[in-house]
């Protein structure tokens, strides 16, 4: 009874086994990069920025200003941008929502308000984070600057 068990739990490991690599052999081949032999991550989108850092100088306290960040879809499929966050409550962001194709371009607008904190006097350096579904899914950009009293 014993050798009748353990044959028979030897063949359903044998079984799951083998099930198991016949899924695995199908996952390989039903992606387009592995069936032509490419790199995975090289047919994914890719976000080129021109510019990750913006210097605006110097600017009066209370005053606003405003920049653009243009960027590029390097990549082979649609870049999509998710979310972009700022380091402070100081600084909006606007961008593109809808999907960049292969070899298009974007931008993502920002708009810094010195206010009447008085955290927004000096030496300013705001960071804004990109996520998208690139290789690269997370970009940092930077704003800096100094704020003077007015």
């Amino acid at each position: 009874m014993k050798k009748f068990l353990f044959s028979l739990l030897m063949l359903l490991l044998s079984i799951t086994i083998a099930s198991a690599q016949t899924l695995t052999s199908s996952l390989q081949t039903t992606n387009p990069a592995t069936q032509l032999n490419l790199n995975p991550e090289a047919t994914q989108p890719e976000i080129s920025f021109v510019e990750r850092d913006m210097q605006f100088g110097q600017i009066k306290h209370g005053e606003q200003i405003k920049t653009t960040f243009y960027f590029k879809n390097t990549g082979k499929l649609p870049l999509i941008i998710f979310d972009v966050q700022t380091s402070c409550g100081c600084t909006a962001t606007q961008w593109d929502r809808k999907p960049i194709a292969p070899n298009e371009t974007g931008m993502i607008e920002v708009i810094y308000s010195s206010g009447e904190n008085a955290n927004q006097m000096g030496a300013q350096k705001k960071v804004i984070i990109v996520f998208s579904n690139a290789t690269n899914k997370e970009e940092k950009l930077t704003l800096t600057g100094e704020v003077l009293p007015k």
